[in-house]
C-alpha cells in the first residue's frame, strides 16, 4: 500500500503514518496497556525547536480531517481539542525556544493560520481558560502570552515544587 513515514514532516509524522495505516486495516486491536509516554509540559530543553510549529500542527489537523473524510466528519470534542491543543501548543513551544519578541511574531503568525479555526465555538471555557477564551477572540497578542505563559508555566511549577516538598519533608522526618 505504500504506506511510509514522510520524512518531510518532522513534528506528528507518526500520527500521520497512523491515519494512513489504519486507512489500509481489515482489523485495529486497541491495547489498554501504556507502551509508551510523550513527555509533555514544553520545558524539557531536549523538545526540538520547530520554527513552523503552528504550520505543521494544522498539518496534522489536515490529516485528520482527510482521514475522516472531511471536517465535517471529525467529532467535535475532538476538533475543539485539536484546535486548542495545535494553537496552544504552539505558542507554548515560541514561549519556550524563542526571546520574547519573536514569539510575539510567532504568535501572530499562528493567530493567522488559526483564524479559520478560531471562533466562539472552538474556543470556549470547555477548552480554554475565561481568559485565555476572551484574549484569542480579540487577538491580543501580548495577553495570550502571558496567559499562557501563566497557565502552563505555572502548573508545571507548582507540579515540581510539590515534589521537591515532599523530598524534602520525607527526607527530614
Amino acid at each position: 500500500h505504500d504506506v511510509l513515514f514522510d520524512r518531510s514532516v518532522p513534528f506528528g509524522e507518526d500520527h500521520i503514518f497512523n491515519l494512513h495505516y489504519c486507512r489500509h486495516a481489515n482489523r485495529i486491536v486497541v491495547c489498554k496497556n501504556l507502551v509508551y509516554r510523550y513527555r509533555l509540559g514544553g520545558l524539557a530543553s531536549s523538545v526540538k525547536y520547530y520554527p513552523d510549529k503552528c504550520r505543521l500542527s494544522l498539518a496534522l489537523l489536515e490529516a485528520y480531517c482527510e482521514f475522516c473524510g472531511g471536517r465535517d466528519n471529525v467529532p467535535d470534542a475532538f476538533w475543539k481539542k485539536a484546535v486548542r491543543d495545535g494553537f496552544v501548543g504552539s505558542v507554548t513551544h515560541y514561549l519556550v525556544h524563542c526571546k520574547m519578541n519573536e514569539a510575539a511574531q510567532k504568535t501572530r503568525e499562528s493567530l493567522a493560520f488559526y483564524a479559520p479555526y478560531l471562533n466562539e465555538d472552538t474556543v470556549n471555557v470547555d477548552n480554554y481558560s475565561s481568559k485565555l477564551a476572551r484574549y484569542v477572540l480579540k487577538a491580543d497578542v501580548k495577553q495570550i502570552l502571558r496567559q499562557i505563559y501563566r497557565e502552563q508555566f505555572a502548573s508545571i511549577a507548582k507540579k515540581k515544587m510539590k515534589k521537591l516538598y515532599y523530598k524534602f519533608f520525607t527526607k527530614r522526618i
